[in-house]
């Protein structure tokens, strides 16, 4: 085996190993359980700031509000674009295809809209690069369904989430595909 490959080997493995129901919200966090995305921004920039709030009281299982906080996030985006956005993602429901849209990401008019939004979104000061990768969990975590009860510290995710996205779909009987 590659010597630069087992440290990846090893993370996704123990990343396998983490995967527990428990590491879901606790009955307190009713409101994660209960996600909807929003139909407008305000609603939408309210669920993450409520979203938000959870993280910060919640001292374990965090890593599935961050997934929640991802879908919000996503929506915020194609909510903030909607009236820019290309025919195939304002016909496609699912929102998080729109994230990933070349057409939405050449829009810098659109993006400066969505990046607009969440700087003044209470309590939440994210960077975009750090904005994208909470989407990107997000993306994961309604893709593969046992994605949001992983613990895994956020900085090691963000270093090998290029790669673990090829792993888990290698993987999808273990990740459990969502058809959401």
């Amino acid at each position: 085996m590659n010597a630069s490959k087992k440290p990846k080997d090893d993370f996704y493995q123990k990343l396998k190993a983490s995967v527990s129901e428990e590491n879901g919200p606790s009955s307190v966090e009713v409101l994660s359980t209960n996600y909807e995305e929003a139909a407008t921004i305000a609603q939408s920039k309210a669920n993450i700031e409520n979203i938000y709030d959870i993280i910060i009281k919640c001292k374990d299982n965090i890593f599935y509000h961050y997934c929640m906080l991802g879908r919000e996030l996503a929506n915020l985006k194609y909510l903030s674009a909607y009236t820019k956005l290309c025919s195939s993602c304002t016909s496609n429901v699912d929102r998080q295809v729109c994230h990933s849209c070349d057409k939405l990401k050449c829009n810098k008019k659109t993006l400066a809209q969505f990046y607009k939004h969440c700087k003044y979104i209470k309590n939440v000061k994210y960077t975009k690069d750090y904005i994208n990768f909470i989407i990107n969990i997000g993306r994961l975590s309604k893709l593969y369904s046992q994605f949001k009860f992983v613990r895994v510290p956020l900085d090691k995710l963000k270093r090998n989430i290029s790669w673990l996205v090829d792993c888990m779909k290698n993987d999808a009987t273990f990740w459990n595909i969502n058809n959401e």
